[in-house]
């Protein structure tokens, strides 16, 4: 299992040599795409497109809370408005 961007960097994961490892050790790869989703990849469609190894990939996953935004995700909302502070 590896992150696809690492988001405290926003380094990408090295998949072209996780993919040739894989290989070598005949293991399987998953990919968190988290962070990857939307950004990276043609359309948004994350890392493992932006490499063009998704085919390689044997599962991919992520959330939809870190790439969409609140108002798309009605479900995820929070049942009461957040409150300003007032300065006293």
């Amino acid at each position: 299992m590896v992150d696809g961007v690492f988001s405290m960097e926003g380094d990408l994961a090295n998949l072209p040599e996780i993919v040739r490892l894989k290989h070598k050790y005949n293991a399987t790869i998953m990919v968190d795409e988290a962070h990857g989703i939307g950004v990276f990849g043609r359309q948004g469609r994350g890392v493992c497109d932006h490499f063009g190894l998704t085919d390689e990939v044997d599962l991919i996953m992520g959330t939809f809370r870190k790439r969409l935004p609140q108002k798309h995700v009605p479900w995820q909302r929070r049942s009461s408005p957040c409150r300003e502070r007032k300065a006293g």
